[in-house]
C-alpha cells in the first residue's frame, strides 16, 4: 500500500476553507489562531501561504518587528514580546506627533497658519505617494470605503490641522497639544451617541481627569495689566481652536472605523483624507488670499515641512504598532504625546516647565489615557 502524503487540517477558525498543504503548517496556525492579520479570512488564508502575505508592506513591518523571513512571508502578527514591541512602536509615533507640535510652533513665526498647513499637508501626501509601492492596492480605488475617507478629508486633516495651527499662534505648543489631546474624549462621546457604546466609569474618571487638567492649563489670574489680559485671551483663543480639532479628530475617528471595515487598509485610508485636503487647503488659500501659494520664508517652509514629515513618520509608527499589537496597548501610549510636547518644548528652549503646565498635563494626560483603556 503506497503511503499517503501528509494532508493538514484546515485552520482553526475556517471550516470551510481548504486544507493548506505547506512545510510550514505551525507558522500558518498560529496567523488564524492570533485572528489580527488584515486580511487572514476564509478567503485568503491560501493566498498568505501561495503569495507570501498581505504585500510589501505587511511584510516589511512584520521584519522590522524582528519575524523570520519564514514567518514575516507568512504575514503572522505573533511578535516575540507581545506588548513591549508594539509599546515601543507606539512610543515612537507618540514622539513623532509630539515633536510636530514644536516644530509647528516654530514655524508660525515665519508664516501664517493657512500656509503652514498647507506645506504641512503637502508634505504628509508626499510621502504617501513616494511609499506608495509598499502598501498601494489597485482593488483599494473607488471603493465605498476610498469615498468614505475622501469624504472625511473635507474635515480631517484640513480643518483639524488648520485649527490646531491657529491654536499654536496664540499659546504654548504644550498647552496647546495637551488641548488637541483630548480626542478620545470626543470619540467616545460620538460613539456613546450613535454605536451604542456604555458610558464605563472608567470613561466618567478619565472625562473628570482630563477636565480638571484643562482647567488648570487655562486658569489664568484675573488680575494684572495688559499683558495678562492679553495672555487670557489668547489662552481662551488656543482653547477653543484647540477644542475644535479634538473634536474633528474624534468624530472622524468614529467615521474611520466604519470605513476601515470596508477599506482594510489604513494607509491607502490616509492617503486618501491627506489628498482631499490637500485640494481644499489650496482652494481655500486661493479663495482668501486671490492667489496661488508663492513665494514663502524659507525657515517657515522648512519647519512646516518637518511637522508635515513628523505627523507621516507618526502615522507610520501608530499603523504599525496596532498591526503588531492591540488597540489596548497602542492607544494609551499614543495618547501620552503631550508629554513630548513638553519634553522637547523645553529641550530647545522653547518653553519653560512650571508647576502648573506639569500639573494639568499630567491630569490631561492620565485622564486620556483610562478614557483610551477603557475604550480599547
Amino acid at each position: 500500500m503506497p503511503k499517503r502524503a501528509y494532508r493538514p487540517p484546515a485552520p482553526e477558525g475556517f471550516p470551510n476553507a481548504a486544507p493548506i498543504r505547506c512545510h510550514r503548517i505551525e507558522a500558518v496556525h498560529r496567523i488564524v489562531r492570533a485572528n489580527k492579520c488584515l486580511h487572514a479570512h476564509e478567503d485568503t488564508v491560501k493566498a498568505h501561504t501561495r503569495h507570501g502575505g498581505c504585500g510589501p508592506w505587511c511584510n516589511l513591518s512584520r521584519r522590522l518587528a524582528g519575524f523570520g523571513p519564514a514567518e514575516a512571508a507568512l504575514g503572522t502578527t505573533m511578535p516575540t514580546t507581545e506588548t513591549l514591541l508594539p509599546g515601543l512602536v507606539a512610543l515612537g509615533a507618540a514622539a513623532a506627533f509630539g515633536t510636530s507640535g514644536v516644530a509647528s510652533k516654530r514655524g508660525l513665526a515665519h508664516v501664517e497658519a493657512l500656509t503652514g498647513t498647507l506645506v504641512s499637508v503637502g508634505t504628509c501626501l508626499a510621502v504617501y505617494v513616494v511609499t506608495a509601492p509598499l502598501w498601494m492596492r489597485a482593488e483599494d480605488w473607488f471603493t465605498v470605503g476610498f469615498w468614505i475617507f475622501a469624504l472625511t478629508g473635507l474635515l480631517q486633516p484640513a480643518l483639524s490641522m488648520y485649527f490646531a495651527n491657529e491654536a499654536y499662534s496664540r499659546a504654548g505648543a504644550t498647552v496647546v497639544s495637551t488641548f488637541a489631546g483630548t480626542t478620545p474624549l470626543f470619540a467616545s462621546a460620538v460613539a456613546i451617541g450613535f454605536l451604542d457604546e456604555r458610558l464605563t466609569f472608567a470613561l466618567a474618571c478619565g472625562t473628570v481627569l482630563t477636565v480638571a487638567g484643562i482647567t488648570a492649563l487655562a486658569w489664568m489670574p484675573a488680575h494684572g495689566g495688559a499683558a495678562a489680559v492679553a495672555a487670557r485671551s489668547g489662552v481662551a483663543a488656543a482653547l477653543v481652536f484647540a477644542t475644535l480639532t479634538a473634536a474633528i479628530r474624534g468624530i472622524t475617528q468614529v467615521i474611520g472605523k466604519v470605513g476601515l471595515d470596508i477599506l482594510p487598509n489604513p494607509f491607502m485610508a490616509g492617503f486618501c483624507s491627506f489628498a482631499v485636503s490637500f485640494v481644499v487647503l489650496g482652494a481655500a488659500y486661493r479663495w482668501r488670499r486671490g492667489r496661488w501659494p508663492g513665494r514663502q520664508p524659507r525657515p517657515g517652509l522648512v519647519w512646516f515641512g518637518i511637522t508635515g514629515l513628523c505627523i507621516a513618520i507618526g502615522a507610520g509608527f501608530l499603523y504599525t504598532a496596532l498591526l503588531v499589537g492591540t488597540v489596548t496597548v497602542v492607544a494609551p501610549i499614543i495618547a501620552t504625546f503631550p508629554v513630548f510636547t513638553l519634553l522637547v518644548a523645553a529641550a530647545v528652549g522653547d518653553e519653560r516647565i512650571t508647576g502648573k503646565v506639569l500639573a494639568g498635563v499630567v491630569l490631561v494626560v492620565v485622564g486620556v489615557v483610562v478614557v483610551s483603556g477603557s475604550a480599547g
